[in-house]
């Protein structure tokens, strides 16, 4: 019997919401030991370039390729299995050249990923460098995680980053290294710690993959990798050329959009990858656009990552201060940190119902093999960011940095326009709730802009409190009663 999204949805929530708390802690540490110095702007540069790429190469071709295609076939255990171990080899392969280029040449990555000074560069190319067994784990472990979610396990696909993220807390606390050292030792650790939980997932749900040197599946995967990659690949040019703008500016700059980013990543997680994940395997069963069924599965989760996020997009708005202060102001975290940071949050909070509808999206078209049409809109968006930055640099503007999340805003808002045109979507089931529940957001709205010329900290609370029972009325009212 197949699983509601609803349901598959819930389970994956759980999973990531514990992965983002552990997550929200590891960063806690980072900003209190490490602040915005040059250690923070290292890992937001070289971690981030590291897991792009493993997104470029792995996770996307996987997710767009590979899910589709073992959920078609999850309940025929045999063919799962042999499909399943032919992508473990040919994943080895592919990535095997990738490691060994990281490992030899990390000075040169690095200094031409940054505008940074010869110092700078020697301390994120020893990072990059010590991040090789992490690359090496993370890549086996977003294979595994591929696996158990074509099997509709979104639960035991969605934990294995908190592992990671309670490693690097450990090797933080326990660990008596310098920085760089501490952080790759946990992330590595944290990594392969993954994989072995993942392996006894399999055994729990008796699936083991089966190496099959010569399948049919091996050979699909083989020939639309080019493809996948090429999705994978625009977006990590795309953090490449915004990070690489950062650090043309001020020191700190890249910590900076490391923290606001991560903040914004913790939303759009919870609801747009976490409803676009688990709409994906029954997309891909049915895997025609021009089915009503198709339809009114992608509407409903459109609307659910809509109507979640707009309480959501609201606050983060408004109380993009209060909550870096909260989160992060300690130690070496200053109160002009928490300005940058809340800055840059406020804008990316704008993006919030664009980034959830494109996260939704892609996986629609992964859902239904598009994958050209998706690396042109792909391409179009990298251009777009592109010009952004570029008028930005060259501009009359005082804060160069916003261009980042602004440069975000207007390539997500075009890629979306672009995704629409392929689907026959009722908007108005998508974008229209209940005049109940319309009142009830624009009271919140009203809510909102009252309080906050308040200083008293109390009404920052009932802010999240008002937050909180706005998504809960939404779930119970909009998205259970929801009619398919």
């Amino acid at each position: 019997m197949q699983k509601k999204l609803e349901t598959r949805t819930f389970k994956n929530f759980l999973g990531i919401f514990s992965s983002k708390l552990t997550g929200y802690i590891r960063d806690n540490l980072f900003a209190s030991n490490f602040g915005s110095g040059l250690i923070m702007d290292a890992w937001g540069l070289g971690f981030g370039f590291l897991s792009s790429l493993k997104t470029a190469l792995i996770d996307i071709p996987l997710e767009s390729i590979s899910i589709p295609m073992l959920s078609k076939i999850s309940n025929q255990k045999d063919k799962h299995e042999i499909a399943s171990g032919s992508l473990l080899v040919k994943l080895v392969a592919y990535s095997i050249p990738s490691l060994i280029l990281v490992s030899l040449f990390s000075k040169n990555i690095a200094t031409l990923l940054t505008a940074y000074k010869s110092t700078d560069v020697e301390v994120l190319s020893s990072l990059m460098r010590g991040l090789s067994g992490y690359l090496a784990g993370g890549i086996i472990s977003i294979w595994a995680s591929s696996v158990l979610r074509s099997q509709g396990r979104m639960l035991a696909a969605s934990l294995t980053p908190i592992i990671l993220n309670i490693s690097i807390i450990g090797f933080i606390y326990l660990m008596e290294k310098s920085p760089v050292e501490t952080l790759t030792a946990g992330a590595g650790w944290g990594a392969w710690l993954g994989v072995i939980f993942q392996l006894y997932a399999f055994h729990l749900g008796n699936r083991w993959p089966k190496i099959n040197w010569a399948n049919k599946y091996q050979e699909a995967f083989e020939k639309k990798y080019p493809k996948g990659a090429s999705i994978g690949i625009f977006q990590s040019l795309t953090f490449i050329s915004t990070r690489y703008y950062a650090t043309s500016l001020m020191s700190g700059s890249v910590a900076w959009l490391y923290f606001s980013t991560r903040l914004i990543q913790v939303p759009n997680s919870l609801i747009g990858v976490c409803i676009a994940q688990a709409s994906l395997p029954e997309l891909s069963k049915i895997s025609n656009s021009k089915s009503p069924k198709f339809s009114r599965e992608l509407e409903k989760a459109l609307k659910m990552g809509f109507l979640i996020a707009l309480p959501l997009t609201i606050y983060f708005f408004f109380e993009a201060s209060f909550f870096t202060k909260q989160l992060f102001q300690r130690g070496e975290f200053t109160a002009s940190d928490t300005a940058q940071v809340s800055n840059l949050l406020k804008i990316l909070s704008l993006s919030l119902p664009f980034v959830i509808f494109e996260s939704i999206l892609t996986k629609a078209y992964y859902a239904i093999n598009e994958h050209k049409e998706l690396v042109k809109i792909k391409f179009i968006q990298f251009l777009t960011c592109l010009f952004v930055l570029f008028f930005s640099y060259y501009g009359d503007f005082q804060n160069k940095l916003i261009a980042v999340p602004f440069s975000s805003i207007f390539s997500i808002i075009v890629g979306v326009a672009f995704l629409l045109k392929k689907f026959k979507l009722n908007s108005g089931k998508i974008l229209n709730p209940s005049a109940r529940t319309r009142n009830f957001l624009i009271f919140i709205l009203i809510s909102f802009v009252t309080f906050e010329g308040l200083e008293a900290e109390i009404f920052n609370w009932i802010k999240i409190s008002i937050c909180g029972c706005a998504m809960l009325y939404i779930w119970e009212n909009e998205i259970l009663k929801y009619e398919n």
